[in-house]
């Protein structure tokens, strides 16, 4: 019945046209008639849903040649509605499941730029982290190059501001170190 909704519309056709014509009534072989239009609705493209709305109309002119007798106004009226309403609910649940399919695909999508959003702030956050880790061992790598200039500098003329350059190096190198 999903695999070929319209050939199981018009091969279901035949046996209803026959009981009718052979004066017999359909209420329960015609409501598979209903079920097979829906299905086309539900599960085919709006152009094939025009075709069986077409072949229904086509049906219900058969059912006035084949038995006059059936084929009453009222009755007619009522299946016509019915396959109005079955074809009508089909659309409906075509139409909501593509609706469905759609959001779902939406979501993932928003999904994976949530996840390439996170992804990309992670790098940023590692970058300037990098920058500023590079930022403080540059400058504490300046401070002890000079110290320790200053110091080979004054080593023989005064210890004392030797000593003081080779502390201002291990403290900013340990500063350096720490952060």
């Amino acid at each position: 019945r999903r695999l070929a909704p319209l050939p199981v519309l018009v091969v279901a056709s035949a046996p209803v046209l026959a009981v009718l014509s052979l004066g017999y009534s359909s209420a329960v072989i015609g409501s598979g008639l209903f079920l097979a239009a829906y299905t086309v609705a539900a599960w085919r493209s709006a152009r094939q849903t025009v075709v069986a709305a077409a072949y229904v109309v086509v049906l219900l002119g058969l059912l006035v040649v084949v038995a006059p007798e059936k084929a009453e106004l009222g009755a007619m009226a009522t299946n016509a509605a019915l396959f109005a309403g079955a074809i009508a609910f089909g659309r409906s649940m075509n139409d909501r499941r593509r609706t469905a399919a759609l959001l779902a695909d939406r979501a993932e999508l928003a999904e994976r730029a949530r996840l390439e959003e996170a992804r990309r702030a992670i790098s940023e956050e590692r970058l300037r982290i990098a920058q500023e880790l590079h930022d403080v061992v540059g400058h504490s790598l300046g401070v002890i190059a000079l110290q320790a200039q200053v110091g080979a500098h004054v080593i023989d003329e005064d210890p004392a501001e030797a000593r003081a350059s080779l502390a201002a190096v291990s403290h900013t190198s340990r500063s350096a170190l720490a952060e």
